[in-house]
């Protein structure tokens, strides 16, 4: 029996293995000898939105194709007439760029390819959505006032409401708004921050922002022809000051120092025209906090050294910097190397900061005392500084939505690059665009951490993009995936005149400070 089950085993495996051998010799002259009698269908199809209204079509070359047919469809189907064609179009011509779409509207798209004495192949499908209209006017300073603002529009275009945030109120825009394309809007709040949409239905047309000036009821209204630093002195605590365009300096003296003894605010009163005032602040004493917003605050072509600086007996709560433009200045942004000082948040945001000389110094330099938390957000830093970041107390740093144009650029041999943070805490990087960055020719200056010991245990880096930087991997990081950091040319528009506008299409979205989006 067991002879006679493994004769029967034998037989069985040895068919088997014939009959898989037979099938490999089939498959082998299928892949040597396949043919078609039409093309096959491009792949790789993807649809780009660019310019807010047009779509650039990529797709990877057909063999024997000799161009491409292009169909666009405002519905999934691809029923009715398409809404756009393009014929005999080449693979030279790809990426291929169709324009004029309506807006927030989403099409269907598919492609074609064609050959001689072959079928055309299947159409390969992919959808995009444009983004909204935008048929507002830029605002008009004067336009705006405490409490109402005017908003303009292409006159006659079909509007039917405003949408107004905060506050998701809904204004019914009448016939005669329409047909001027201006509206007014009331009851608003002083020194706060609005965003208009402009609808057709529940199609956008349109969308603005602006902040209405702040409110004078209460406040300190400076002119220029006031004494800044006399007002400062008699100046209750907390107290509010609108400063009013003009020039202002702090200090008679040639340091420029102003010794801050009290919280204050100084908020400039016209955004599109701030005032602007020379010198920097020194704290000695216990205050609460310093806010500035709306000013520029100018260094006198680089003779005063810091715009901030912590001396002894400091202990200052917080410290808000938005909306402003700081410039020119010596050496540091703050600066803090006394013990037993404290410094409880600061925040910098919206702000371009630039011409920084980095002599004697680094720019965000605390040495010693105390700090909580150190966050900057949507800001520009333009030339400028040693090192940039030199935090050695423990502190929550936080750099997010900034862009950096030749930092940590001066040839010195205490230049460590762009981030120490040695003191324990937390460091944040995120969403943040270098570019030209540190010093060429020597490789131990401008990287972005210099050493092992500079760096907090576990850093938090995210969608970070460098370009053309000097040495920046060189140093604690060897690598741009070790902070997240891909190279791509954001492709500024005029970077040494100052406008760092994003130019190149192919560049991810929301990287950099927003403003250059």
């Amino acid at each position: 029996m067991d002879k006679l089950l493994k004769q029967v085993t034998y037989i069985l495996g040895f068919t088997v293995m014939m009959i898989v051998a037979g099938c490999s010799e089939n498959i082998a002259d299928e892949i040597t000898t396949i043919e078609s009698s039409r093309l096959f269908s491009p792949i790789d199809f993807e649809a780009r939105v660019i310019n807010k209204k047009s779509v650039r079509l990529t797709w990877k070359a057909v063999s024997n194709a000799t161009s491409y047919n292009i169909e666009v469809f405002d519905n999934e189907g691809f029923t009715g007439s398409p809404v756009k064609t393009a014929t005999s179009v080449t693979f030279v011509e790809v990426p291929y760029t169709i324009s004029d779409f309506e807006g927030d509207t989403e099409y269907f798209v598919r492609v074609q390819a064609i050959g001689e004495g072959l079928a055309g192949s299947k159409w390969m499908i992919a959808t995009f959505k444009t983004d909204s209209d935008q048929i507002f006017e830029a605002m008009d300073p004067n336009d705006i006032e405490t409490e109402q603002a005017t908003v303009r529009w292409s006159a006659g275009s079909e509007v039917t409401q405003l949408v107004i945030n905060p506050g998701n109120v809904t204004r019914v825009i009448t016939e005669g708004e329409k047909e001027s394309g201006i509206a007014t809007i009331g009851d608003l709040v002083g020194e706060t921050a609005y965003t208009v949409v402009l609808k057709n239905g529940n199609k956008t047309r349109g969308t603005v922002s602006f902040s209405t000036l702040v409110g004078l009821r209460g406040k300190i209204v400076i002119s220029p022809e006031d004494n800044l630093v006399e007002i400062l002195d008699a100046a209750a605590e907390g107290a509010v000051c609108v400063v009013f365009p003009g020039e202002y300096t702090l200090s008679t003296n040639s340091d420029g120092t102003y010794v801050l003894a009290k919280s204050v605010s100084l908020i400039g009163y016209r955004p599109n025209d701030k005032p602007i005032i020379h010198g920097r602040f020194r704290c000695s004493s216990t205050v609460d906090s310093l806010k500035l917003k709306t000013l520029v605050l100018d260094g006198n072509s680089q003779a005063v050294t810091n715009v901030f600086e912590v001396a002894a007996g400091c202990a200052i709560s917080s410290i808000s910097i938005s909306d402003c433009e700081m410039r020119n200045y010596k050496t540091h942004l703050i600066y803090n190397n006394t013990a037993n000082t404290s410094i409880g948040d600061v925040s910098i945001s919206n702000c371009v900061v630039s011409d920084f000389l980095g002599s004697g110094g680094d720019g965000i330099d605390i040495r010693n005392g105390t700090i909580t938390s150190f966050t900057v957000e949507n800001t520009t830093f333009n030339t400028g500084f040693r090192a940039f970041l030199r935090m050695q107390p423990s502190c929550s740093v936080a750099f997010k939505n900034c862009t950096f144009y030749r930092i940590s650029n001066v040839n010195d041999s205490n230049n460590s690059g762009l981030f120490r943070s040695s003191g324990g805490g937390t460091l944040e990087v995120s969403g943040c665009l270098f570019v030209e960055t540190g010093v060429k020719g020597d490789v131990s200056m401008g990287n972005w951490c210099k050493v092992s010991g500079n760096m907090v245990e576990t850093p938090t880096y995210q969608k970070n993009y460098y370009y053309n930087c000097y040495h920046l991997w060189e140093g604690l990081y060897t690598s741009p995936t070790q902070c997240a950091a891909t190279e791509a040319d954001p492709g500024f528009k005029n970077p040494e005149g100052g406008d760092f506008t994003i130019t190149n299409i192919d560049f991810p979205e929301n990287i950099g400070d927003p403003r250059w989006w």
